[in-house]
């Protein structure tokens, strides 16, 4: 997933993948795109996350404060 934009914190989050490490030929996922979602949400929109979401989800930090 790609995030841009003024808040936006620089760099990778999360693990590298492990080429040698697939699943079904596919790259295993680090982080769940739900925390993404939350960390938009939650720190850029300021709005509440469960219910979009229909569930609460630890928020990744990918959105400054300032």
């Amino acid at each position: 997933m790609f995030l841009a934009g003024p808040r936006v914190r620089a760099g990778l989050i999360g693990a590298r993948p492990n080429l040698d490490d697939l699943s079904d030929g596919d790259l295993r996922h680090h982080t769940d795109f739900r925390q993404v979602y939350t960390a938009v949400l939650e720190h850029r929109l300021r709005r509440g996350s469960q219910t979009v979401l229909q569930g609460q989800f630890r928020p990744i930090a990918a959105i400054s404060a300032t």
